[in-house]
């Protein structure tokens, strides 16, 4: 679990990074950090999803407010149905 966590911190430092060194030309770079999800894994290790402080949500769930956050920050140049 410790390899997870690391490699998360490292995606998310590399997308910060990358987002402030190509703003000023107009990439916006957006990392999705997905959390706790429902997989089999869990049970794996005798994890309860009913016992968590933070409640595992499923693929679909996750794929869906990630999409809805890109949505909201996205410029309006390339907001969703634009043509541009």
């Amino acid at each position: 679990m410790a390899n997870d966590g690391g490699a998360k911190a490292y995606v998310h430092s590399l997308g910060e990074a990358l987002h402030y060194e190509f703003k000023p030309l107009g990439v916006y770079v957006t990392v999705l950090a997905a959390g706790l999800r429902t997989q089999r894994c869990s049970k794996k290790f005798a994890l309860d999803p009913k016992t968590m402080p933070m409640k595992p949500m499923s693929v679909e769930q996750c794929i869906s407010e990630g999409l809805s956050g890109l949505v909201k920050t996205a410029p309006e140049s390339f907001q969703a149905g634009s043509t541009a």
